[in-house]
């Protein structure tokens, strides 16, 4: 047919297809007409950390909702992480349907730079062009022993890191299929990318960082001290980090990952620092993130403006590996034995006199005694050799 016939065909096929989408998006699908599905969001800490506020406050500014697991139910590095594993484990079963979407992130070093709409998004697309249904955060370095079975890939960042990992239910029950373990038999990390070399039919790793990234270095926030803490053999590549716009982005890849992972160097403590003895970088880009309330809990923690404010502990040092400065720990200690006089005094006050009076009897006879053997001593080598008796003593 005409030229303009084709052209006014193609116009009203677009915008059919237009209106479907809109449709399917008002309708919580996607484009191509199916449900969209709903994200889940875990993260395991045994206690209720400070470093929480890494990833909980940065969701709560998208809008998102993580559930905090494994209260009370404590762990060590390493292979005495089962309970964790058993707490992703029971949180994935629950869920039932197969088609929704769950995210695991360690508890203490992640932080968001977006909400559920383009989490999902990112992690569709990737299921799209790939075809897998679980994806790992992707890194530089690998922690198994299994290196040399990883696939072939150009990316810095091809190994796997199970600080953040994103896929459909049916996938992570998948994963999470065996029995709960009350320890693991090898480093929890270890035990995912025997999962993914197993299976890379379904799981992938995120190797161009559009969900997350791993940060050991980004300019104008890292500091000649933390630049030294970069592991050697870091490709270049892996630190062409940029904040701009009030995000990380990737220049390598030209992505802005939407999680940001800090692994050792990451948050580590650079007493160094000439804004902030202690600090770190995943504070810094926290302070990015959420000025006014790192501004306001710095301020209070030097100031104490009335009662039941915020005051003493620098809010960046429990993130940056509780750190603790030789201060800082004279400070706790005398703080410590404060809280035993407090409860004396309230508890058992008779006894606490009673003892400090025998304190300071005991201290005065060590003195006194002290100055009376000097004394004797001193009046003794003043006396003639003829007041000596005759056992040899001075008389």
């Amino acid at each position: 047919g005409p030229p303009s016939l084709h052209a006014s065909m193609r116009t009203i096929a677009a915008a059919i297809l237009a209106a479907s989408v809109g449709m399917a998006s008002a309708q919580g699908g996607d484009a191509t007409g199916k449900k969209r599905p709903r994200l889940f969001i875990g993260m395991f800490s045994d206690i209720w950390d400070p470093r929480l506020a890494l990833p909980l406050s940065t969701a709560y500014r998208f809008g998102l909702r993580p559930v905090v697991l494994g209260l009370g139910s404590a762990v060590s590095w390493g292979a005495g992480l089962g309970n964790a594993w058993n707490a992703y484990r029971d949180y994935a079963m629950q869920q039932t349907d197969p088609d929704d979407l769950m995210l695991f992130i360690d508890a203490h070093d992640v932080m968001f730079q977006a909400g559920e709409d383009e989490l999902v998004d990112a992690y569709l697309r990737h299921e799209a062009r790939t075809g897998r249904q679980l994806v790992y955060n992707a890194d530089p370095f690998c922690s198994s022993p299994r290196l040399s079975e990883y696939p072939e890939s150009s990316s810095p960042w091809k190994y796997l890191n199970s600080g953040v990992y994103m896929g459909r239910v049916r996938t992570l029950q998948r994963l999470f299929a065996n029995q709960q373990v009350p320890k693991l038999s090898a480093r929890l990390q270890n035990i995912h990318t025997d999962f993914f070399l197993d299976h890379q039919d379904v799981a992938a790793l995120d190797y161009r960082c559009e969900i997350a990234q791993v940060v050991f270095n980004v300019p104008g926030f890292s500091t000649d001290e933390q630049r030294a803490f970069i592991p050697g053999g870091l490709p270049p590549e892996a630190l062409r980090l940029a904040f701009e716009g009030g995000r990380v982005r990737n220049l390598h890849t030209n992505t802005t990952p939407l999680i940001l992972h800090f692994p050792g160097p990451g948050h580590w403590p650079l007493a160094a620092d000439d804004s902030r003895t202690g600090t770190c970088l995943a504070y810094e880009l926290l302070r990015q993130s959420q000025p006014g309330m790192l501004r306001l809990m710095e301020e209070q923690s030097e100031v104490r403006k009335g009662g039941g404010k915020y005051f003493g502990l620098r809010p960046w040092k429990p993130i940056c590996t509780y750190y603790v400065s030789p201060f800082d720990y004279l400070g706790y200690r005398v703080a410590q034995w404060g809280d035993v006089l407090i409860w004396w005094y309230f508890h058992r006050f008779p006894q606490l006199v009673s003892m400090v009076a025998v304190s300071l009897a005991c201290t005065c006879c060590c003195i006194c005694g002290g100055r009376r053997s000097r004394v004797d001593h001193s009046v003794a080598g003043w006396l003639p050799s003829s007041a000596v008796g005759s056992t040899g003593k001075k008389l």
